[in-house]
């Protein structure tokens, strides 16, 4: 009986490790902001609409800066702080998917550009196949599609399983959908990029409720 193959998997999971700490929040704030800014990896030409902007997150987390100096010097409410704070976190969180993305497309250089943008990483191992499947992002109207096995893709995505458009192909078997209807219902699939040798059938609609 021939051997099943077992494909190994390196992939890097990007993480926000939010600190409990007021202090370590705000460092973590401007360690990231100051990573992110003017990284090669993410141009602010090419930044998705969808995704907080770079400006956006240097307001939040210089508000966080002053409100946290503000209510240290008791001329500020925890209540001000605060806002500004979940305001930083919601963008950092934001951010992280775009990371996510960019790790995903380019998984040699994953680490780096994870680390390169502030964040940490979690390494995840896995000894087989990856199995088709769709997911919610933490940004509203985004999906993260993953396709069964490695290596180049082509995508699709419908409402009706009539109407289909195809999104760029990647060069890994992730892919990250933006601009969806949130409450929505799509259909997604992938395929494998032919070779001179072979030639590949799209798999099966996967379906998923945009949150």
């Amino acid at each position: 009986m021939a051997k099943i193959a077992v494909v190994v998997i390196r992939h890097i999971i990007v993480k926000l490790d939010w600190p409990d700490d007021i202090p370590g929040r705000l460092s973590l704030g401007k360690k990231i902001l100051s990573k992110i800014t003017g990284n090669s990896n993410f141009p602010v030409s090419t930044w998705p609409s969808i995704i907080t902007s770079l400006a956006q997150l240097t307001t939040d987390v210089n508000a966080f800066d002053a409100a946290e100096t503000a209510q240290k010097s008791k001329t500020g409410t925890v209540t001000a702080r605060d806002i500004a704070m979940n305001a930083t976190h919601s963008d950092l969180r934001s951010i992280k998917v775009l990371v996510q993305a960019k790790c995903d497309a380019n998984p040699i250089n994953a680490e780096d550009i994870a680390l390169g943008a502030g964040y940490d990483i979690k390494v995840v191992v896995i000894k087989q196949q990856q199995q088709n499947s769709v997911q919610d992002t933490e940004v509203p109207g985004t999906i993260l599609a993953t396709a069964d096995g490695t290596g180049y893709h082509m995508w699709q995505i419908t409402q009706d399983q009539k109407t289909i458009t195809t999104l760029d192909s990647t060069s890994t078997a992730h892919t990250l959908i933006p601009n969806l209807t949130s409450g929505a219902t799509y259909y997604v699939r992938s395929k494998k990029i032919a070779t001179k040798k072979k030639t590949y059938a799209w798999g099966a609609w996967m379906e998923i409720k945009v949150k």
